[in-house]
């Protein structure tokens, strides 16, 4: 099977998983667990591998009524330094990291660990739910591509980044079951795009992976659960520059979702 192929079925059981229906005054509970690879300030670690990862469990509740208020809070936050880097300096970098976190979120006035907003306008969102709310998604794959190119801007890699909006933009309660077919329609028009041989192993669910890379020695993937079909997050590998082989993982997020009756 191609790449091609596989996100076409992709889309087809998106499309009739169809949308979560929520009741008026009930929520769709959306976790999201995500890893971020960091390293050393301001050189970084020569070998291409992370020296410290951040690793947080967030959950969002949407409203029925999407212009009413949302929630989200962080309900764990870890770090965990590589075996061979320097324990001070990473403490030191950390508590650097920490200190910029509490920065951005005291200059708004907000509690990092709790956040109500309107609509979803979180200080820390990526793009907010009313930006993606007035794009008018195209039912073209390549027009939609074309979409979330202009989506993604111009700070990484063209296919790299696409890859990577997608799978934000497919997180449960950002776009609908039919956009989200779209999207993964226009994934598979991304050069280079690829189906990996082997099975993945993603937070302890076993997936399907699609992965495009730019040459750079990183490449994304999105994964999709093999039992269900369904997109349950994505990934960034990277290949390290010490020549001893292997993959590293730079970056996660995972999702899942329900429905609930009360937000916090």
């Amino acid at each position: 099977m191609t790449a091609s192929e596989f996100l076409d079925d992709a889309a087809r059981q998106v499309e009739e998983s169809g949308d979560p229906v929520l009741a008026p005054g009930e929520f769709l509970k959306v976790e999201s667990r995500t890893l971020h690879g960091q390293q050393l300030a301001p050189d970084g670690a020569a070998d291409g591998r992370p020296d410290w990862y951040y690793s947080s469990i967030r959950e969002f509740y949407i409203p029925a009524d999407r212009s009413a208020e949302w929630v989200t809070r962080l309900v764990g936050v870890s770090y965990e330094h590589a075996a061979d880097a320097d324990a001070a300096l990473v403490a030191a970098d950390i508590e650097a990291f920490q200190a910029r976190e509490a920065e951005m979120y005291e200059g708004a006035g907000l509690d990092p660990a709790y956040e109500r907003a309107a609509g979803g306008q979180f200080v820390s969102a990526q793009f907010s739910p009313q930006e993606v709310a007035r794009i008018e998604w195209s039912q073209e794959p390549a027009v939609a591509l074309q979409q979330v190119y202009d989506l993604t801007g111009v700070n990484v890699g063209r296919e790299m980044g696409a890859l990577s909006t997608i799978g934000d933009l497919l997180q449960p309660g950002v776009v609908d079951a039919a956009t989200g077919a779209v999207l993964l329609e226009a994934a598979a028009l991304i050069p280079g795009i690829r189906l990996l041989d082997a099975p993945v192993d993603f937070s302890g669910r076993q997936g399907v992976a699609i992965a495009v890379d730019e040459g750079t020695g990183y490449e994304h993937q999105l994964v999709f659960d093999s039992e269900t079909g369904l997109p349950m997050g994505s990934r960034a590998i990277g290949m390290p520059v010490d020549g001893t082989g292997g993959t590293v993982l730079w970056e996660s997020s995972g999702y899942s979702s329900a429905v609930v009756g009360f937000a916090p």
